[in-house]
């Protein structure tokens, strides 16, 4: 397209087509700098534009992106002062100049803007078109709140002369350089996890190498990779419209289901989608995947490509973020079989061994909690020995230990929710769950981890529920459980800021967070009005002091269900059966004896650790993560007093766990000793044991561990 401008007294005016869109009736602002020919926006919205330097009045209103197109033939601007300078004075003859409100302006080659008018294929004008926005793209690292900055532009632009608003238009590219390498470091040192699919020099070579542009294939891979960095900043904005780029790219490429980098991109779509709550769409995009790896699944291991590995690694961490929100229910039977499965996969690469399978696919109980969790222990072990592989930059090594300790006490949370234990266990883990979320790098993690940041403050939402009604004592034990209910909602609220997926279906739990927190602020002021209201009365020796009980009579607690609101605490159980009778009241605080008798435990040698007397030992109980023996003992106690609790009080207020149970539980009781050496015996003679242990086949394990190395080697 010829464009004809006016030299000097020349009276040719240009194209009929630009007549439209070129202002030039209007009067000029003297001090101002035009352009010699409209902006493409204005062009394209058959506006008027008066063409002014940096952005024209016209986007400056909408707030729309200005893009000014640099013409064949130079022309003179009519009006203004600078009609003999040459339009693009102070700017290289092949830069544009593109303003957005909420980001500086940028420059870019002309090279790469112009369209292809000559070419003839059939997807040719689409991908010309998303390749003039890829090299006029705006800053994806914007500071500030878009209408903030836009009111700031106005006033510096006014402010600024030509001259130096020419020279940050040059060397914006210098800025634009440093944003491509945040890109590029980002992804490999946080997004990949040590994983990527892409080598580094190609990634490098396609961003700084305008002739690499070409290949849409890679073109639809960085865009995906972009939306999925930009997710990861809380940049919601700019990652909706980096993936639709990369989707408007895949929409050409749709066939070619058998290409690399398409199916990379698929699965960073579906991954992305996963993370904003959409699961059918991701679903959709990852079935593409999944087609890919059937073709391949005849194919050794060994003999795949370190890229296709580690997508395959990225397609299991998208399936387990699909779907994460059942992490914190029990209606899904065998979502912890899956869950683990997928754990092992990732970690090494297999499919979980029948040894392992066994265990899995059996529904949890307390009978088989303890092959479980050493299930859980020896696939955690992979899993560790995995991330230390492969954790090559400090930000990767915090966030695999954060990733371990999570997935870890997540996963033991749901086992013992599952197989009906209570309390102590449960508390440890919910307690270590949100203590790394104050680590610093814990607003990168992945969407995966937000469902065990849920269940975790589902079981703090549920002990202030107990506090509140009586039945346990804040700081008791020495923890503050408003304090880690505050800390749950601001990890809440910092993943929320990432993935839509939070609000989605962690609302409710962030709403009974502020509902709590504010509630204890209120009663904290509330008591402070009182205090201060009886400073004028005079408060007598601490001698003659009443002292304080409770008398709400006892109830039984009743722990049939498995759901984390619901939950009860071992605690709770120990106060009701440790409470006075119905008609003798409370004794005092500092009594540690009760007229009534709690239920017989299995092991009393434990006792101490599970149940405190009294609350005036309660405070001596800290919540220490437990040994192994000490495990068992735990557990066996805890299904001994979900048994007893199950029975209807008798008239004097003493529960005998022989009354109406099975005769394995009198077994239980009549041998408990004979019964703990069976249940380390089974652990052990079952090919499961809780420990750090790795029960497999030696062969599997040695071929395991020097795929690990081998693979340690390829990226050194």
């Amino acid at each position: 397209m010829n464009y004809n401008y006016n030299h000097n007294n020349s009276s040719t005016s240009p194209p009929s087509e630009d007549h439209h869109f070129d202002n030039d009736d209007e009067p000029r602002d003297p001090n101002a700098s035009y352009h010699p020919i409209a902006c493409s926006s204005c062009r394209c919205m058959h506006k008027k534009c008066d063409k002014k330097l940096p952005i024209c009045s016209e986007c400056l209103l909408r707030g729309r992106e200005c893009i000014y197109n640099i013409p064949k033939k130079k022309g003179r601007i009519r009006g203004g002062k600078n009609k003999k300078k040459k339009p693009e004075q102070g700017l290289d003859s092949k830069t544009i100049t593109s303003f957005q409100p909420s980001i500086p302006t940028t420059s870019t080659t002309t090279d790469t803007v112009i369209s292809t008018a000559g070419k003839s294929t059939t997807c040719s004008p689409q991908i010309d078109l998303i390749r003039q926005r890829y090299a006029q793209r705006k800053d994806p690292y914007p500071v500030s709140n878009g209408d903030q900055d836009l009111e700031l532009r106005k006033r510096l632009t006014s402010l600024i002369p030509t001259t130096l608003n020419n020279l940050l238009s040059e060397n914006y590219s210098l800025y634009k350089q440093f944003l491509k390498r945040n890109t590029i470091d980002t992804y490999y040192n946080i997004i990949s996890t040590g994983h990527p699919v892409v080598a580094k020099k190609v990634f490098e070579d396609f961003l700084f190498n305008d002739s690499q542009q070409q290949n849409t294939e890679l073109m639809a891979l960085v865009f995906s990779i972009q939306a999925l960095v930009e997710q990861r900043f809380g940049r919601k904005e700019r990652a909706v419209e980096d993936i639709n780029i990369s989707k408007q790219l895949l929409s050409s490429l749709f066939d070619k289901y058998d290409d690399f980098f398409v199916v990379c991109t698929f699965n960073y779509l579906s991954y992305y989608f996963a993370g904003e709550g959409d699961d059918s769409r991701a679903r959709f995009y990852l079935n593409t995947v999944d087609h890919y790896f059937n073709d391949k699944a005849l194919l050794d291991h060994e003999a795949l490509s370190q890229e296709v590995k580690n997508l395959d690694k990225w397609k299991t961490v998208t399936k387990l973020s699909i779907d994460s929100q059942n992490f914190h229910s029990t209606d899904d039977d065998h979502f912890m079989c899956n869950r683990l499965s997928l754990i092992y996969r990732y970690a090494t690469g297999r499919q979980m061994p029948d040894e392992y399978m066994t265990i899995a696919r059996q529904q949890i109980t307390s009978q088989n909690v303890i092959s479980y969790l050493g299930l859980l222990d020896s696939v955690c072990s992979f899993l560790t020995l995995h991330n230390q592989t492969f954790s090559f930059t400090p930000e990767q090594r915090e966030l695999s230990s954060i990733t371990d300790a999570m997935v870890y006490h997540g996963s033991r949370m749901r086992i013992l929710i599952e197989a009906g234990i209570r309390g102590h266990l449960i508390e440890v883990s919910a307690n270590k769950i949100i203590d790394e979320t104050m680590k610093p790098t814990f607003p990168m993690v992945p969407v995966a981890l937000a469902s065990v940041v849920a269940g975790a403050c589902k079981v703090h939402l549920s002990i202030i529920r107990m506090i509140r009604v009586g039945k346990r004592v804040n700081g008791s034990d020495g923890i503050d459980y408003y304090e880690y209910v505050a800390k749950g909602l601001r990890a809440l609220r910092i993943l929320a800021t990432r993935y839509g997926r939070v609000l989605k279906f962690c609302s409710i739990i962030m709403k009974e967070q502020e509902e709590v927190i504010e509630g204890k602020f209120t009663k904290s002021i509330n008591s402070l009005e009182e205090l201060a209201s009886q400073t004028s009365v005079t408060t007598p020796p601490s001698h003659l002091q009443p002292i304080l009980t409770n008398t709400l009579t006892s109830i039984p607690v009743h722990t049939s269900t498995t759901r984390f609101e619901e939950l009860p605490s071992s605690y709770t159980t120990s106060s009701s059966s440790s409470s006075s009778s119905f008609s003798s009241p409370s004794p005092s605080f500092g009594d540690t004896h009760s007229t009534s008798q709690p239920p017989p435990l299995l092991f009393p040698s434990h006792q101490q650790q599970i149940i405190p007397n009294s609350a005036a030992n309660a405070g001596n109980v800290s919540l220490n993560d437990p040994s192994v023996s000490e495990l068992l003992a735990q557990i066996c106690n805890s299904i001994n007093m979900e048994t007893a609790n199950s029975q209807p009080f008798i008239s004097n207020h003493v529960v005998s766990a022989n009354c109406q149970l099975p005769a394995s539980f009198v077994e239980m009781e009549n041998h408990s000793q004979h019964f703990e050496s069976n249940m380390q015996m089974s652990s052990t003679h079952g090919g499961v044991t809780y420990g750090t242990e790795v029960f497999m086949p030696s062969e599997e394990l040695e071929q395991i561990l020097d795929s690990f190395e081998h693979e340690n080697v390829q990226y050194e």
